[in-house]
């Protein structure tokens, strides 16, 4: 069985003052993903395959990205959301915004 795998790279404090390339070290790509019907696509984002072409299977937390903290999370040749779904755990705020819109979709079909 395939490890969940994800990385993470931090932006320091400092590094606006000291460094011309401060700021999230990754490209995102904020075409791919509109026609997504899950709300968890609101959350992330899919790199822009251009500048980062191994990183097709993973998608970046844009929460985890405001914070200056970029997190790559693998969801595999199909776009799997379950690794995504396990990452939103980890901020409250967003995770009951996510579950409340799914109770609500799921309202709807039945």
């Amino acid at each position: 069985m395939e490890k969940n795998s994800h990385f993470v790279t931090k932006k320091r404090k400092n590094d606006a003052m000291n460094d011309d390339t401060a700021g999230t070290k990754y490209v995102i790509d904020e075409t791919k993903g509109l026609h997504k019907r899950s709300v968890i696509w609101k959350f992330f984002a899919p790199f822009n395959i251009v500048f980062h072409p191994l990183l097709k299977e993973q998608r970046i937390c844009l929460i985890c990205r405001e914070k200056g903290i970029d997190i790559a999370l693998k969801v595999g040749e199909k776009c799997s959301n379950g690794n995504l779904i396990t990452h939103l755990c980890t901020h409250p705020k967003e995770n009951e915004e996510y579950m409340k819109s799914t109770a609500e979709a799921e309202a709807k079909r039945e």
